[in-house]
Parts: structure tokens; sequence; C-alpha cells
């Protein structure tokens, strides 16, 4: 009677058929995919994303937010005082109107469109009482136009006769300019008496005599 050979040493497990491999892969595969599909909601399709932009118009949200320097400028909702472009998102115009910087610019803006106010009235009532000067019929936004460019000029030291040279870019808000000289000789004085006013309030304001 004969008997079994021992097993030898170090005997391995026999190894699955090659080709059973790419098969077992192909499916853990397909159960990945299964498992990610479940997890979906909201039932998104691929494709383009879709704006986040609600279908509200810029002008409406201009007269939801008077006072805040928003204006509509080349279809986009424009912060005046900050310079930048804006969402019509409500939240994103919330949160940009309680913002230190925003709040901040707004003062300033609003002190400058009040100067502005004031020396455009100011200009009016002079001309209505003296309609025979040379400068009575020109509207008080195109006066203002050209004092902000011949202040501007004073302010950073450029000559009167450079204006003649970029007299194009000037006119480019729609008010028109003259020549350098007869807005040297036209708003000079002005500019001088304007910040001469500024001076003595600013005096008086920190406590001068």
């Amino acid at each position: 009677m004969g008997t079994e050979e021992p097993a030898a040493e170090g005997s391995e497990e026999p190894e699955e058929p090659a080709e059973a491999m790419p098969i077992m892969a192909a499916i853990e595969r397909d159960r990945q995919t299964k498992l990610k599909n479940a997890t979906k909601t909201g039932g998104h399709t691929s494709g383009p994303r879709k704006s986040t932009e609600p279908q509200i118009s810029v002008d409406t949200r201009v007269r939801e937010y008077p006072g805040q320097g928003f204006a509509k400028i080349l279809g986009k909702l424009r912060c005046r005082c900050c310079k930048k472009d804006l969402p019509v998102i409500k939240s994103s115009i919330e949160a940009h109107i309680k913002t230190g910087k925003h709040i901040s610019n707004l003062k300033k803006q609003e002190a400058s469109d009040k100067s502005d106010k004031a020396f455009s009235e100011e200009l009016t009532d002079y001309y209505s009482q003296h309609v025979e000067e040379k400068g009575a019929s020109i509207s008080p936004a195109t006066h203002l136009a050209r004092f902000h460019a011949v202040r501007g000029a004073m302010f950073a030291g450029i000559p009167m006769a450079k204006l003649d040279s970029i007299r194009a870019l000037l006119e480019r808000n729609g008010e028109s300019m003259t020549h350098s000289s007869h807005m040297a000789a036209a708003y000079i004085p002005k500019v001088e008496a304007c910040e001469f006013s500024a001076m003595l309030l600013q005096w008086s304001e920190v406590g001068g005599c």
C-alpha cells in the first residue's frame, strides 16, 4: 500500500488564470461608476455651466439702491465712487455697500458732487446777472468740465497751452472745450477763489480766527 507524498515546502495556492484579471478590473470599474452616479443629486447633466446672474436689469438695481453712487455704464452696473463694475446679484451688492472702502469712497464722492453742484449753481447765478459777459450762454455742465480741466492742469503743474493737445481727450465726456488761453482767462481766477474759500473753511474748522 503506497504512501502519499508529503506536500513540498513552500507550495502556494494555484494562481488565477491571467485572463480573469481584466474581467475583474472591468467589474470593479463598473461598480465604482454606479456608486458615483448614485451619489449625484439634482439631476445635473454635462454641458456648459449656466450663469449665476439673476434675470434682472441694471436699471432696476440702480433704482433699488439710490444714493450709493451706482450707475449704468456700457450696460453694466458701475459703482462710480469705487470705480468698479459689480454683478447684479443682490447679495454681492449688499456685501459691497457694507465695506469700509465703499463707505469711505461714497463720502468723498458725495462731497465732490456737492461741491460741483454748488459751483454750478454759483455760475448759473453769476451769469444770470451778467448776461452780457462771454460765456453766459454756456451750460453749467460745460463750465464745470472746463473748470475741472483747468484746475487739474494747475494742480499737476501742466502749462495751460498743453490742454490744446489733449482737447480731444477732454471732450470725451461729451462737453466741449475751447482754446486754452480762453479757458485760462475764464477759470484760473475761479479755481483760485474756490481754493481760497476751501482753505478758509478748513482753517475755521480747526479753530483758526
